[in-house]
């Protein structure tokens, strides 16, 4: 049985996730709700220090729906520390949390990273599927930009016995999204729907397990097709 520290456990694809590998693996949960701070320096080194793992996948970040920063097309009047804010959690403490994992892995052993990027880690979020005057923060778009580069650098330079992939969900369906936006954002995906957490859990076990011992720096795209237009 694998061992997989799992990180934001409690967002949007967190609980189905973790239902799904926990069939066949032992997961350890890191988010917010519990009180863990993964952008405190101290708590993610004690945390990597006493807990070793065959795979970590990170789905924290911060995102416009988890912040009370504005959204919307004000990128020529924001304050430039709304970007510094999602730059510091989606970059910088991701950094953090995979350094510390590489540096506390058991002597000897192959381990495996997914990070979790986003359909705008590879595209710009269109203007013409959002209602009037609201569009993704640019400060999400930027770091998860910045997410390909930091899990392409771990591949390169951690490997062979650190294998880093990318998986790239496209929109995944809540009950908070307007019926609109639905539509919008449908009318561009060749498999007509949005994604579901559930869609997301074939790929992360796969890269978690020896089945993808050759993958390494990947980035994949599970968007129902968006990207290939």
């Amino acid at each position: 049985m694998r061992r997989i520290i799992l990180t934001g456990t409690e967002g949007v694809i967190g609980p189905a996730l973790k239902a799904y590998l926990e069939k066949t693996n032992e997961v350890i949960s890191l988010d917010k709700k519990f009180g863990h701070d993964l952008t405190d320096r101290k708590f993610v080194e004690d945390f990597f220090k006493e807990n070793k793992a065959d795979s970590l996948v990170n789905l924290f970040a911060l995102n416009h729906h988890m912040s009370k920063k504005n959204i919307g097309n004000s990128f020529l009047e924001m304050d430039p520390e709304e970007v510094n804010e999602y730059c510091n959690v989606n970059v910088t403490s991701l950094y953090h949390v995979c350094r510390e994992f590489i540096k506390n892995k058991e002597r000897d052993k192959n381990i495996s990273i997914v990070n979790f990027g986003s359909l705008y880690a590879l595209r710009s979020p269109r203007p013409d599927i959002y209602p009037e005057g609201v569009i993704k923060h640019i400060g999400y778009v930027t770091s998860k930009h910045a997410v390909v580069g930091l899990t392409k650098f771990i591949a390169a330079h951690f490997s062979p016995d650190v294998r880093a992939n990318l998986v790239c969900p496209g929109g995944i369906e809540t009950n908070q999204m307007s019926s609109l936006f639905k539509s919008n954002y449908t009318k561009n995906v060749p498999c007509d729907r949005m994604g579901s957490p559930s869609d997301l859990c074939g790929i992360v076990e796969l890269l978690c397990s020896e089945k993808s011992s050759y993958m390494n720096g990947c980035i994949i795209p599970v968007d129902g097709g968006w990207t290939c237009q």
